[in-house]
């Protein structure tokens, strides 16, 4: 099995079943402590009108109202995620993961600062850190363009290493 989702649950997955996971990708994840709620909220309400002037509308209108909707009607689910956001630390773990993994980060990501990229990547062996320059979150919803080309070249690495 290939991991090709979005975070801490993919790094815990291949570090605690590394036997099924056959490569990894890691973009943007949580898996480093964030820091405290407030300094969390600040940074990212100044990363989201920062990238509005470079993302298509319709995905922006799209993931507000995805974060709306979840924040109204899984309410609970939205507050266990934050808290693990802010407090699990999986370096630990990195180790553990035997699979291919790249670490796919943008240059620009506030909420999930750069830093905390370059710590999964020094983790886990052998893992390749792709930095995208001039980017923010959301990379796969807001700039598809420029994450399935890195995604892609990872596959493609990986299919040459078998």
């Amino acid at each position: 099995m290939s991991l090709y989702i979005r975070g801490a649950i993919a790094i815990a997955i291949a570090a605690s079943k590394p036997s099924i996971v056959s490569s990894l990708v890691v973009v943007d994840s949580t898996g480093v402590p964030l820091g405290s709620l407030p300094e969390v909220l600040l940074r990212r309400s100044i990363e989201l009108p920062a990238q509005l002037g470079s993302v298509k509308l319709e995905a922006a209108s799209k993931m507000m109202q995805s974060s709306f909707y979840n924040s109204f009607f899984n309410t609970r689910n939205v507050i266990q995620v934050a808290k693990i956001s802010l407090e699990e630390d999986l370096r630990p773990i990195l180790p553990q993961i035997q699979s291919p993994s790249i670490i796919l980060w943008v240059e620009n990501d506030r909420f999930t600062p750069l830093r905390l990229g370059q710590e999964l990547a020094l983790g886990i062996k052998g893992s390749w850190l792709r930095v995208v320059a001039g980017e923010y979150q959301e990379l796969s919803m807001f700039r598809p363009d420029k994450f399935v080309p890195s995604v892609l070249d990872f596959i493609d690495e990986v299919e040459r290493l078998i």
